[in-house]
């Protein structure tokens, strides 16, 4: 039993759409895939949290320590502006602004913390 090489390609016939591919990842689309999740949603699910924490270990097992404090901060302010951004057509009311304002005073305060402060 002899195969030729059109038959072996025409069993692994494998094409990937790269063009479908490179145009999802385009910037504004990855905005548009965050602001849409629920960060809650986004930490039960094991296809991001496993890679996540593989970043995060690799992050600190070669001492990139304030990457992840920079990591970190990014995510606390995606909190806070999801949790603080009033839906279409509600109004801005204080409750609003204090959830945007104390996590981004969160933020501030673990980075000059991390940044300023502590001495590795």
């Amino acid at each position: 039993m002899c195969l030729n090489r059109e038959k072996i390609y025409s069993m692994f016939n494998i094409n990937i759409d790269w063009q479908n591919i490179a145009e999802s990842l385009r910037s504004e689309h990855l905005i548009d895939f965050f602001m849409r999740r629920d960060p809650v949603e986004l930490l039960t699910n094991p296809w991001v949290i496993v890679p996540g924490l593989c970043l995060i270990a690799a992050l600190y097992f070669f001492k990139f320590r304030k990457a992840i404090a920079v990591l970190l901060g990014l995510c606390g302010m995606w909190a806070g502006f999801y949790y603080g951004m009033p839906y279409e057509g509600e109004p801005l009311d204080l409750h609003n602004v204090l959830v945007i304002g104390g996590a981004f005073i969160a933020v501030a305060a673990f980075w000059i913390y991390i940044f300023l402060i502590r001495a590795d």
